[in-house]
């Protein structure tokens, strides 16, 4: 996994810490403010409080935003959140998927603008809508 120095830098200069799940540009699902060492964790489920039940779903991308003190670090986290996603068995491209495409579409329904709205709002004030859509990297 390589990142462009303008991923490089949006990642060390974010504030906060959210692990997101995408379906296509959208938001699906996604942690609150974690630490780095729960970061394993997040990428064996989908965070689904805001859905009807608790499903997993397509996780198309990642996105991963800290004030890290390097780029360094921030890319050697990034790269291990990537590392787990696929020895989960994400491969490049598609995710196992186990709900329908009806349910899927119910829950993204839900959590889409609300979620994005709350996203922007406290993990990263001073990004746009924008901002946070190139954000979405693929694994």
């Amino acid at each position: 996994m390589h990142l462009t120095d303008e991923e490089k830098y949006m990642l060390a200069s974010s504030k906060g810490y959210a692990v997101l799940c995408f379906l296509g540009d959208r938001i699906v699902g996604g942690s609150y403010f974690v630490s780095a060492l729960e970061a394993k964790d997040i990428l064996s489920t989908a965070d689904t409080d805001f859905a009807p039940k608790k499903h997993q779903f397509y996780l198309y991308s990642l996105v991963l935003a800290k004030e890290f003190r390097t780029f360094n670090l921030a890319v050697s986290i990034y790269e291990m959140l990537v590392g787990e996603a696929r020895k989960l068995g994400y491969t490049e491209g598609l995710a196992h998927v186990r709900v329908t495409k009806k349910q899927l579409d119910v829950a993204c329904e839900r959590l889409c603008k609300p979620y994005l709205i709350r996203i922007v709002e406290n993990f990263w004030p001073e990004l746009s809508e924008q901002d946070v859509k190139f954000m979405a990297f693929k694994i």
